[in-house]
C-alpha cells in the first residue's frame, strides 16, 4: 500500500523565540495585568527601564518597589467618602418628666413595658416601626435609644412623655432634653494597612485582629478626656464611631482621620 510521507518539522533558526513564549520585563507584565491604575504601571515601567539589565533576586526586589510606589499613588487618587454618607447605628439621648414616678404602679398602667421586682427602674419599647427603647427611673429620668438621627430622636422622646402623661401623671413635663451619644458607621471604599496607620496615630486605644481603635480629640477649648471620640478602623474599610456628642462631631472625628487613612491605604 502506498504510505504519505511523513511531515517535516521546521527548525526555528537558534536566537529566535515563538511569539507566544516572548520574554517580557517585568514592567510589561504589570502593565499588562491590570492590577493598578494608569500612574501606578507607569511608575514600575520607568523602574524597569531604570535598571533593565537587573535580573533573579534584583529584579524581584524592583518588582515589589514598584508596587509599593505605585500602592502609594492609587491610595493618594482614592476617592475619599462623603461626612454626609455617615449611617447612624444608635442615637441616645437624656430627658427630664419633673416629678418623682412610681415605678410599680407605671409597669402596671404601660403597655410592653419590662419591670424586675427589686430594681428602681423600668423599661419600655415600640414594637412597630419606628422602633425605640426607653428607661424610665424613679426619679424621673429618662434615657432612648433608637437607630435615628438627634431630630427624630427628639420626636420619639416626646410620643414617651406624651404617653407616660396619658397613661399615669398628667403632670409630667418634657424638659432638659439633650443627645448623650451617637454610634455611626461608613465605608471608605478602600482597604487599609493597619500596621503603618498604628505608627502614624498617636492615640492608640487597643488593637485587634484587622482593626485598631483610636481616640479622635474633641473641638479646642473642650477637655480631652471627656470629648474624645472612638473610632474604630478595620482593614476591609470598614469605620464604626463611637461615644460621639453629636452626627456632626463623628463626621468631624472621621475629617480628622481622613488623610492618615487616605496615607495608609493600599490597593491591593
Amino acid at each position: 500500500s502506498h504510505c504519505a510521507p511523513p511531515r517535516s518539522r521546521g527548525v526555528r533558526p537558534s536566537g529566535q523565540r515563538s511569539a507566544g513564549f516572548a520574554r517580557r520585563r517585568p514592567s510589561e507584565m504589570a502593565a499588562s495585568s491590570g492590577g493598578g491604575s494608569g500612574a501606578g504601571a507607569s511608575i514600575v515601567h520607568q523602574l524597569g527601564e531604570r535598571e533593565g539589565g537587573s535580573s533573579g533576586s534584583g529584579g524581584g526586589r524592583l518588582a515589589n518597589a514598584g508596587q509599593r510606589a505605585a500602592g502609594s499613588v492609587a491610595a493618594q487618587s482614592m476617592e475619599l467618602p462623603a461626612l454626609g454618607d455617615l449611617s447612624v447605628l444608635h442615637c441616645c439621648a437624656m430627658f427630664d418628666l419633673g416629678m418623682a414616678l412610681d415605678i410599680k404602679e407605671m409597669a402596671r398602667l404601660l403597655p410592653n413595658c419590662v419591670h424586675l421586682a427589686e430594681d428602681t427602674f423600668l423599661t419600655i419599647a415600640r414594637l412597630r416601626e419606628p422602633r425605640w427603647t426607653a428607661t424610665m427611673h424613679a426619679k424621673g429620668a429618662v434615657r432612648i435609644i433608637a437607630t435615628c438621627g438627634e431630630e427624630e430622636l427628639r420626636v420619639h422622646a416626646k410620643k414617651v412623655a406624651r404617653l407616660v402623661q396619658q397613661r399615669c401623671y398628667p403632670d409630667v413635663f418634657f424638659k432638659r432634653f439633650r443627645i448623650t451619644s451617637v454610634m455611626a458607621f461608613c465605608h471608605l471604599g478602600f482597604q487599609v494597612h493597619i500596621d503603618g496607620l498604628v505608627d502614624d496615630l498617636p492615640e492608640v486605644v487597643s488593637r485587634g485582629p484587622g482593626s485598631v481603635t483610636v481616640n479622635v480629640p474633641g473641638r479646642e477649648g473642650e477637655a480631652q478626656g471627656n470629648a474624645a471620640t472612638v473610632v474604630q478602623v478595620s482593614e476591609k474599610g470598614l469605620l464604626r464611631v463611637q461615644k460621639a456628642r453629636s452626627l456632626e462631631d463623628a463626621s468631624a472625628a472621621v475629617a480628622r482621620l481622613l488623610p492618615q487613612l487616605s496615607k495608609h491605604g493600599r490597593w491591593w
